[in-house]
């Protein structure tokens, strides 16, 4: 006997049907040529889902599986459904937010487990154009705190205090309510709007708050197995706010745990919600006793990956750049795969996952492709950087070339990534010894109005003015002083190379007392944030001060800072060690230890004479000098 569907049922179906065939149309083709298509495609779904709201006699399941009817009533539970699918495909393909919030507000009274779902939307419009949402949006998500759980209104204006204080409120009430998965939700969501901010203290008492949360859960009826993927966003947000605040030694030590857990073995038990980010979360239901699951939209499985070989890079990157390159080139070779986040995969694809019925519409398509492409260019961006670190300069000017066309024929894109480029090729002049240009691309960069890329070039430009403009090295010292102070939300990295700075300033004035102030505490903040660098520059400027008091200590010193200089792959800087040290092994005619230094002096310089004549060619034959 053929199974017979109610209206609305079939209704959807077309609906989705025709949103999929809107997907395929774009990526068949270019946008412009199936535009029409396109168009044409979402506006048949929109028609399919007002004749569902506009239906005289519906047809429909009641809870024991039979049929029920009746003239001009429409379910809650469809109705609802309805009026939130058509106000994201009004939002999302037409940018029609009036209309899209008007569906919303109709619908806000269904307790069937949209309302989370619906006011997530309303975060969206608002988060589109915050200066001319309904005032409706903005009294409801300021009302309903529970539901405005990604607190995207406040977010989307900077209000970060407005953010916590609607998740906090949401976090009271799933307290009362005993929703404890609901409220590690809020936290993770509280925590990284933290980290963005740079809301240190808070982010780490969430971090501490989580991680008892998860204890708690691990120990669920449940299990912790459906909290993995929650799991998985605590330790990136964790190892991240590691990083920022000057812990990377910590932050490395958390990385196995994270790749363990996105391991190849583990995808295979992954149901299919889990893989695309789908984490369903449990919460009190009315009657006693009883949970209501509503689904939670985190990032895919995929994505996670990609994000973690990026953050395992960026962790690497100071103590060991052979790793962090490795996991560079993971993360590049990961990217043509992940062609399968905007449909399905091919037949022999790793990951057996693909895109939802509900899922596969354009709006998805294009915010993939957009984050996919965002991803690749802070991969070169970082690339590129661990190629100056390693003086494989060929390489970096390569990536820099490719980073620099790629991004610049897209205008957004270019807006987005200038400033980071820029510093890029003012630290490959600088790091080769072209001084003029580098001088040039840094204070460029030095404009920035993202203050973190406006001090790193800062930072790069004391560098290169101590030796040819102590001057005006020191004023801008003392510029880069007073900004850091008036910032409590600055990076502990930049805090510890203003200190560098500071000491260098006290080393070319031969003052002991502020090159000691200055470097001890430097070389006490290096060591976990595993910087070589700052390690060998510290102990250099300090052994200086005992050549002619404490020779053994100045020989411990720079020996350290000579093997430190090596393993970084600054070679001009071992060099410079080798010969100090070669000089001190003549004062005690200690000829083993004369022809040592001697020998690895010339080798580094060498090494480094040849990486810088080997690019110098190179930026001759690509017109960049």
């Amino acid at each position: 006997m053929t199974q017979q569907y109610p209206p609305h049922e079939i209704l959807w179906g077309l609906c989705d049907h025709y949103l999929r065939s809107a997907a395929q149309a774009f990526k068949a083709s270019t946008l412009s040529a199936a535009h029409q298509l396109i168009v044409l495609h979402v506006a048949s779904a929109v028609r399919c889902l007002e004749a569902v709201l506009e239906s005289p006699v519906i047809t429909f399941r009641n809870e024991a599986g039979g049929q029920m009817g009746g003239v001009g009533i429409l379910p809650p539970r469809v109705e609802a459904k309805t009026r939130l699918q058509l106000a994201e495909i009004l939002f999302w393909y037409t940018e029609n937010e009036n209309e899209a919030e008007a569906h919303l507000q109709k619908a806000i009274n269904d307790t069937h487990g949209y309302r989370f779902m619906i006011k997530d939307l309303q975060c969206s419009i608002f988060h589109a154009s915050p200066s001319t949402a309904p005032k409706t949006t903005r009294t409801a998500l300021k009302q309903a705190a529970i539901e405005a759980a990604q607190a995207e209104m406040y977010a989307a204006e900077g209000d970060l205090k407005g953010c916590h204080g609607v998740l906090s409120r949401a976090v009271e009430e799933a307290e009362k309510r005993g929703d404890v998965e609901m409220k590690v939700v809020l936290w993770l969501g509280m925590a990284q709007q933290s980290l963005v901010g740079k809301m240190y203290s808070a982010t780490a008492e969430l971090i501490s708050a989580l991680s008892a949360a998860f204890q708690t859960l691990e120990h669920s009826s449940r299990g912790p197995a459906m909290n993995e993927t929650l799991y998985v966003y605590f330790l990136l947000i964790n190892i991240l706010y590691l990083v920022q605040t000057g812990n990377t030694k910590a932050a490395i030590n958390w990385l196995p745990q994270l790749h363990k857990r996105l391991e190849e073995p583990n995808r295979e038990s992954l149901s299919r919600d889990s893989a695309r980010g789908v984490v369903e979360v449990l919460i009190q239901s009315s009657a006693p006793g009883q949970h209501t699951p509503v689904s939670v939209r985190l990032l895919s499985r995929n994505k996670l990956e990609l994000l973690t070989l990026l953050v395992s890079s960026i962790a690497h990157k100071p103590n060991d750049s052979y790793k962090a390159r490795n996991f560079l080139i993971q993360g590049l070779k990961m990217l043509p795969s992940m062609r399968c986040l905007l449909g399905r995969l091919s037949p022999e694809g790793v990951i057996k996952v693909g895109l939802s019925d509900h899922e596969e519409r354009l709006h998805d398509v294009l915010q993939t492709k957009r984050w996919l492409v965002d991803m690749k260019a802070l991969i070169l961006q970082h690339m590129a950087e661990v190629y100056i670190i390693r003086r494989e300069f060929d390489d970096a000017v390569k990536v820099l070339k490719k980073l620099t066309e790629w991004c610049s024929r897209n205008p957004p894109l270019w807006d987005n990534r200038r400033d980071a480029t820029t510093l890029g090729w003012g630290m490959l002049y600088q790091a080769v010894g072209i001084h003029d240009a580098a001088n040039v691309w840094l204070q460029g960069a030095a404009q920035s109005q993202n203050p973190d890329i406006a001090r790193l070039s800062k930072f790069n430009l004391v560098l290169l003015w101590f030796g040819e403009d102590p001057v005006k090295a020191r004023s801008l010292v003392d510029e880069l002083e007073q900004d850091i102070a008036s910032d409590k939300m600055t990076l502990q990295s930049h805090r510890t190379l203003l200190q560098a700075c500071q000491g260098l300033i006290g080393f070319v004035n031969n003052d002991i007392r502020v090159t000691k102030k200055y470097f001890v505490d430097v070389l006490k903040i290096a060591d976990p944030m595993s910087s070589p660098q700052l390690r060998y520059l510290s102990l250099a400027a300090l052994a200086s001060f005992f050549l002619d008091t404490q020779i053994e200590q100045a020989i411990n010193m720079f020996t350290m800072a000579h093997t430190l200089a090596k393993k970084a792959k600054s070679e001009a800087f071992a060099a410079f060690c080798a010969d100090v040290l070669a000089g001190l092994a003549r004062r005690s005619g200690d000829e083993e230890k004369i022809a040592q230094f001697e020998g690895s002096k010339s080798m580094m310089q060498e090494v480094a004479k040849k990486a810088g004549e080997s690019v110098w060619g190179r930026l001759k034959e690509e017109g960049l000098l």
